[in-house]
This record gives structure tokens, sequence and C-alpha cells, in this order.
């Protein structure tokens, strides 16, 4: 949608931002504008002057440059990255009844990793940490989904949640930092 307004010189505003990631997103595809529950509540109209006042954008989406065409598969494999590691924490968790894929290689992100989309990218140096850091995070979902065999493996299978996030954030970090320093 956001490239289709732009090819025929309109604006556009999405709907629905409720996260500081979401503001990211849209941001980075070019969209500039937004409205949403992590934006502001719905108010009366009196209110409007004293919220106007106050709110500033997240830190976060200050200077965020919107990314080139190029780089929309790496922004796309990203975003399914976050999908998959959802999907870990929603099969631990009892939500859904089979893992998602496994094989690093075999992921929508691992995929594109190992595929001719990331052609442009070869030569950063970035891309190998970020080739190191998509195999560990498949490594510890695989570990943790060996010991989640119900009971306490369960449960120590979720205490592990934040080490999966964390090394899901490092990745995501990495991408950003390859999309700003790719050379075109």
């Amino acid at each position: 949608m956001i490239g289709l307004a732009a090819a025929f010189h309109h604006q556009i505003i999405a709907q629905g931002v409720e996260s500081v990631e979401q503001g990211e997103m849209l941001l980075q595809l070019g969209c500039e504008r937004a409205q949403g529950f992590f934006i502001g509540r719905p108010m009366p109209a009196d209110a409007i002057p004293a919220w106007v006042a106050t709110w500033h954008p997240d830190p976060a989406w200050v200077g965020r440059p919107a990314v080139g065409r190029h780089d929309l598969p790496l922004i796309c494999a990203s975003v399914q990255h976050r999908a998959w590691v959802m999907a870990i924490e929603s099969y631990l968790k009892g939500a859904r009844a089979t893992p998602p894929v496994l094989d690093h290689r075999q992921c929508h992100f691992g995929r594109w990793l190992y595929s001719e989309a990331a052609a442009p990218y070869q030569g950063q140096p970035v891309l190998q940490a970020i080739t190191t850091l998509h195999r560990e995070v498949h490594e510890l979902a695989v570990s943790m989904l060996v010991v989640n065999v119900g009971g306490d493996g369960n449960r120590k299978a979720l205490t592990r949640l934040d080490e999966l996030y964390a090394l899901r954030d490092r990745l995501l970090a990495q991408l950003q930092l390859l999309v700003s320093t790719r050379e075109l």
C-alpha cells in the first residue's frame, strides 16, 4: 500500500500502531504518518491541545530513514524472523499445536539468508555475524524444545524465553546495521 500511494503521489496514514517496533517498521517502509494506541488513546477534542504540546515520538523513531526498495526483502525476512520466535513461544505455552520449522536453513529467514536474495549483502562483515546469530537462535530454540516435555521441563524451557528474545534482538540489531551499511 505504501508503494502504491507513493506511485500515485498520495500520502498514507497507517492505523493501529501499538508498539515502537511497528512504528519503526512503518518508518523504514516510508510511511511517516500513523495513528494508534501507542501514539495516543482516544480523547475528547478539548484534550488534544495538551496532548499535542506534550507528545514526543519514541527516540527510536527520530531520524529513522526509509529503506530503499532493494532492502525490502531483508525487512520482510526480519519480520518473518520475529514471527518465528513468537511461534516458538506460542508452541512452548501450548497455544500452537506444532513448532515452526526448526532447521535454520528452512525457516523463512534462513531461506532468505541462504538464497540469491542475500547476494547484495555479501562482502558485508556484519552478514557473517547475522548468519552465526541466526544459527544460535535456532540451536537455543531446539534445546528449549528438547527439555519441553511437560511438567518441570516446560518450566525450564519457558525460563529461557528471555535468552531467546535477547538473541533475537541482537540478530535484529545486526540486520539494521546491515541495512545502514550496505553499499549501493
